[in-house]
């Protein structure tokens, strides 16, 4: 768990939960890429690593790895949406939640590139 945590940033980790029994649970704004064709975003943010990156993105986006979203806010829009997506989900539900308790109104892209790639693949 630890290495995983490490992957996206956290490496400070003060503690941990066994079971969820207890906790409140919040279901994240999520944006399916269907709704996405249609939909205008503050900023389209790719929280892939660059070589990820530029091996394919969704066209629009900016690139800002997961774990330094908050060390570079001043790339991020003061207001508006944005929408955040990484390659399978794990990193961009890390990013976004840090993103969201910074006060930025944040949508996850349901299935991230991998979701969006196959949509587009399927029309």
């Amino acid at each position: 768990m630890r290495n995983h945590l490490m992957r996206v940033g956290i490496d400070r980790v003060k503690g941990y939960t066994i079971s969820l029994a207890d906790l409140p649970k919040i279901q994240p704004a999520t944006i399916t890429p269907e709704e996405l064709e249609d939909f205008e975003p503050a900023l389209l943010l790719d929280v892939r690593n660059k070589s990820e990156h530029s091996d394919g993105h969704i066209p629009g986006s900016k690139q800002l790895s997961a774990g330094r979203v908050l060390w570079h806010q001043d790339q991020l829009p003061k207001s508006g949406p944005i929408v955040t997506y990484c390659q399978s989900g794990t990193r961009n539900s890390v990013a976004a939640s840090a993103l969201r308790r910074q006060g930025h109104d944040v949508r996850e892209l349901v299935g991230s590139y991998a979701g969006w790639s196959e949509y587009k693949h399927s029309n």
